[in-house]
C-alpha cells in the first residue's frame, strides 16, 4: 500500500472523529479543526522541501481561523496573508535551494549557448523573470530547478539518460513549468502540490525504454508535461 495514502486515509478518519466530537461540543468548530487537520501535513511536506509558501500561507489559514483564540484579530484576514507572501518572497532570496547552473557570459552567440554541451546533473533556477533550457547531454542523471514567480521551460527532446532512469527534483513557487520530453520517456509524477496541479499534453509511445521521474513540491503553481 502507499505509504501517502496510508497518511491521508488516516488524516481523513481524524477529521471524521473531529465532527463527531464537535457535534457534541467536546471541542470547538469541528470545520476548523477538519481545516487545520488537512493543513498540517501539507505544512509539514513543504517544510521538507523548504517550499516557503506551502508553509506560510497554510500557517497563515491556521492564524485567521484562531484569531480570537490568539488574540490577532488586527493581524487578520489581509495583514498576515500579507505577512506569509513577503516572507516567502524574502526567504526565497535568502536561502534559494540550489544554485544557478548557466550564465550568458562572453561573447557567445544564442546558437552555442543553446548548443553548450551539460553535464550529467544540472541545476536551474529562475526568481521573478522567465527562463529557456535547451538540455544537451547523452548521459542525464539528475536536473535540479528552483523556480519562484517565475515560468521556465526545460527542452529535453535533444538529451538522452546515462540509464534507463533520470529524475527532475523541482521547486515551484508562484510559477509555472514546462517540461518537453520525447514520447518515448515514461514519466512518473512524484510531486507533492498544494494548490497547484500537473498536466500532461499529448501521448507517449506505447512502449517507452527511459523514465524521467518528477519529485518535489508544487506550491501555487502548474507543470505542464509535453510529449514531443
Amino acid at each position: 500500500m502507499n505509504k501517502k495514502n496510508i497518511v491521508w486515509g488516516l488524516i481523513f478518519i481524524m477529521a471524521a472523529i473531529l465532527v463527531v466530537c464537535g457535534a457534541f461540543g467536546i471541542l470547538g468548530n469541528p470545520v476548523n479543526l477538519i481545516i487545520t487537520v488537512l493543513l498540517i501535513p501539507i505544512i509539514i511536506s513543504n517544510v521538507v522541501h523548504l517550499a516557503y509558501p506551502g508553509i506560510f500561507f497554510p500557517l497563515a489559514i491556521i492564524a485567521i481561523l484562531y484569531d480570537d483564540y490568539l488574540g490577532i484579530q488586527a493581524l487578520t484576514p489581509w495583514p498576515v496573508l500579507f505577512i506569509a507572501l513577503f516572507l516567502s518572497i524574502g526567504l526565497s532570496f535568502l536561502f534559494p535551494k540550489y544554485k544557478h547552473f548557466y550564465k550568458h557570459s562572453g561573447e557567445k552567440s544564442f546558437h552555442e549557448i543553446i548548443n553548450e554541451a551539460d553535464d550529467s546533473v544540472i541545476n536551474l533556477s529562475a526568481k521573478f523573470g522567465g527562463s529557456v533550457k535547451y538540455v544537451n547531454t547523452n548521459q542525464l542523471q539528475e536536473v535540479n530547478i528552483d523556480c519562484a514567480f517565475s515560468g521556465m521551460k526545460v527542452y529535453f527532446d535533444h538529451a538522452d539518460m546515462a540509464g534507463e532512469k533520470a529524475s527532475v527534483n523541482v521547486r515551484l513557487s508562484f510559477s509555472g513549468l514546462e517540461l518537453y520530453v520525447p514520447k518515448n520517456w515514461n514519466v512518473v509524477d512524484n510531486l507533492g502540490c498544494t494548490l497547484g496541479g500537473v498536466e500532461r499534453r499529448g501521448t507517449a509511445s506505447e512502449t517507452t525504454d527511459k523514465t524521467l521521474v518528477l519529485n518535489g513540491s508544487v506550491s501555487f503553481s502548474g507543470v505542464t508535461i509535453i510529449y514531443v
